[in-house]
C-alpha cells in the first residue's frame, strides 16, 4: 500500500513525463521502487552481494593483490577477472611462483586475507 506522501511523489514523476509522452512500464517501476525505502534498501543489498561475489576471487587467493617487483607494480590477484584478463598481461608473472616470492624481503606485496587455491594443497599449514 503506497502511503500518502509516496502517492504524490509518484504522481508528480508521471505527470512530469505525461507533458512529453505517456511513460513506460520501466519508468512506472522505477518510480514505484524509488517510492518503498524497504524496496530501495534491497537493492543496495544485491547490489553490494553482487560486487562481493564479483570481487570473491581477489578476496580469497594466493595471490598478491598488489605487488611491487623489479620496481614495477603489479596487480596479480586482478587479473584473472573478467574485464582485466582480456585487457591487463602480465608475461613475467605467469611463471612465477607466488609462494616463494612472499618470503622474499626484497618484494613488497599485500596478500589477500583468506589464502586460498582450488589448484594448490598444502597440508602442513
Amino acid at each position: 500500500m503506497i502511503s500518502g506522501g509516496r502517492r504524490i511523489k509518484l504522481r508528480k514523476g508521471l505527470e512530469g513525463a505525461r507533458r512529453g509522452k505517456s511513460p513506460g512500464f520501466s519508468q512506472i517501476v522505477w518510480l514505484r521502487l524509488r517510492g518503498d525505502r524497504f524496496a530501495m534498501a534491497g537493492l543496495w543489498t544485491v547490489l553490494f552481494l553482487f560486487l562481493v561475489s564479483y570481487f570473491a576471487p581477489v578476496i580469497a587467493n594466493n595471490k598478491p593483490i598488489i605487488m611491487t617487483w623489479e620496481e614495477r607494480l603489479y596487480f596479480p590477484a586482478v587479473m584473472g577477472l573478467a574485464p582485466f584478463k582480456w585487457i591487463v598481461k602480465y608475461p613475467a608473472l605467469r611463471t612465477l611462483d607466488f609462494s616463494i616470492v612472499k618470503y622474499d624481503d626484497s618484494v613488497a606485496l599485500v596478500m589477500p586475507p583468506i589464502p586460498y587455491s582450488p589448484y594448490e594443497t598444502d597440508l602442513s599449514e
